[in-house]
């Protein structure tokens, strides 16, 4: 149960979190945007609207000031870790935007990939997926 936090701020149900906030000085991206990590993987990651975003169980959220990392974590996180909610809250008071990386796999690699986002950085690169270059080289090969 998320203490201390008061609705409308926080909407809980069990599929998900609703954070809603007033106003947004979001950064104006379209699309995926490439976040470096820590390893040097990159990782496609989706623009949220920070008044109304919605953290769902299965995804990654990193919230951003000034191009720097505040808190990156997930819904879980919130319920499960006092130190994360405190974290959060202090976060969203002074975040920019807000970012999305979509991950379906096991609580491990989340917990993971968390760590390696939290300690990387925004390119400014566009994102290029590995897959399709390794596709393409591949068809190259085979023609």
């Amino acid at each position: 149960m998320i203490n201390n936090l008061r609705l409308p701020d926080i909407l809980i149900n069990p599929m998900q979190i609703t954070f809603r906030r007033k106003s947004c000085k979001g950064l104006a991206f379209e699309g995926l945007v490439n976040w470096q990590g820590y390893s040097g993987r990159n990782y496609p990651l989706s623009k949220e609207r920070l008044e109304d975003f919605v953290l769902l169980e299965q995804n990654i959220y990193i919230i951003v000031a000034k191009e720097l990392t505040c808190w990156v974590g997930t819904a879980n996180d919130l319920v499960n870790n006092e130190l994360s909610r405190s974290r959060f809250r202090e976060a969203i008071k002074i975040a920019d935007c807000v970012f999305c990386f979509k991950d379906n796999s096991d609580e491990m690699s989340r917990m993971n990939i968390a760590w390696d986002i939290e300690g990387g950085f925004l390119s400014k690169n566009p994102y290029k997926s590995t897959y399709s270059g390794a596709k393409t080289a591949a068809l190259k090969l085979l023609a």
